[in-house]
């Protein structure tokens, strides 16, 4: 301690050097919230929440699928990256900060003549580069799309403006630098209105569709996708639970100690997704079957409240849409449970499925509807 005292001394630096034992760290992982139970779990127990447990934890739930889950045909849905981007997940932030170079790099190769429109561009290049830059920071999407309107607006006249300045039959550079700045600010907000980023706060997501749609195979390959990246994810299949407290059978479902109390767990989850810089992912794939009507019109909003006070937590749900009304009670609504429709295939995705498990059809006449419904 001396030693280290003096060197950071001789270099300029003052620093202190206090010594935490266990006692003093147990004190400072264990404060009275909700979000502090599990942290001794997570940080000092060897096997609980690893990485391989997380693994093994999602193969057996892959056994039990069966071939509800083939990896092997899978074809990406828009509906994917919703539920990654409950997660938090990295991509959303890269794409942030692209958005932001690109509209930059297009507003370099302007003469950059007119100040409030440089001025209104610059800002949001500067609103998306700074959310970029804090993964743990709030994503403010509607803020975002208000910068970018304006930053479009103030381009509009100084583009009418540099067009009408020379003659159609003429080369315009100067014009066309403005047109290719105004694309990529449209394009940005276009990209910034696609569904996944309504939902980068929404933290308690409920997955309906019809039966064979394709639910269970994508939470799934999703669940599977994300523990290969190494970060918390864990999937839990309704038809397992029997009629009975939720927690205490979902804890026994995945083999964790029976003296771990839920919020212990929902806190070391917890733990592992701030520790990675994302939200843990906890799923449970179809309510519906088996108990689902006994167990969750009495015990779902207690469970999506639990789950609630856990900020680096993401709960997913998936129900069959015609259980929905049966399954989900009523102070579930859509801004305390948004939902989103897992439709099946469109034609294009129908065809890529068949192709990939060796089936090719004729283009003419179109004969695939029975297969947008794909198990």
């Amino acid at each position: 301690k001396t030693e280290s005292i003096a060197k950071a001394s001789a270099s300029g630096r003052k620093i202190e050097i206090d010594l935490w034992g266990a006692f003093e760290l147990k004190k400072r992982l264990t404060a009275s919230t909700p979000t502090a139970a599990g942290r001794v779990a997570y940080w000092f127990n060897q096997t609980l929440l690893t990485i391989e447990w997380f693994r093994k934890s999602f193969e057996r739930a892959r056994t039990e699928l069966g071939e509800r889950y083939s990896p092997d045909s899978h074809i990406d849905l828009p509906i994917r990256r919703v539920i990654e981007a409950t997660t938090r997940d990295p991509f959303l932030f890269t794409e942030l900060a692209a958005f932001g170079e690109d509209i930059k790099k297009k507003l370099a190769e302007t003469n950059q003549a007119d100040t409030a429109a440089v001025t209104a561009c610059t800002d949001a290049i500067q609103a998306l580069v700074q959310i970029a830059s804090m993964p743990s920071g709030p994503i403010p999407i509607v803020r975002l799309r208000e910068t970018l309107e304006m930053a479009r607006d103030a381009i509009m006249p100084w583009y009418s403006t540099q067009r009408d300045a020379i003659s159609s039959s003429q080369p315009n550079p100067l014009a066309n630098a403005i047109s290719n700045l105004l694309s990529a600010i449209k394009n940005v907000s276009h990209a910034l209105a696609e569904q996944h980023w309504k939902h980068v706060d929404t933290r308690a997501l409920l997955v309906i569709g019809e039966a064979g749609s394709g639910k269970s195979h994508l939470l799934a390959d999703i669940c599977d996708h994300i523990i290969e990246t190494e970060q918390p994810a864990v999937m839990v299949l309704g038809k397992k639970l029997p009629d009975g407290e939720p927690w205490e059978e979902i804890m026994k479902d995945l083999g964790l100690p029976r003296d771990l109390p839920a919020e212990s767990f929902l806190g070391a989850l917890n733990a592992a997704g701030q520790a990675m810089g994302v939200r843990a992912l906890l799923m449970i794939d179809a309510l519906n079957e088996k108990n689902g009507q006994a167990i969750w019109p009495e015990r779902l909003a207690g469970l999506v409240h639990d789950v609630d006070r856990f900020e680096w937590i993401s709960l997913i749900l998936s129900c069959r849409s015609t259980y929905e009304r049966l399954v989900i009670p009523d102070e579930l609504d859509e801004t305390k449970l948004p939902r989103v429709t897992h439709e099946g295939f469109s034609v294009r995705q129908a065809r890529l499925y068949l192709k990939k498990r060796g089936i090719y059809l004729a283009e003419e006449p179109n004969s695939i509807e029975e297969f947008e419904i794909p198990l």
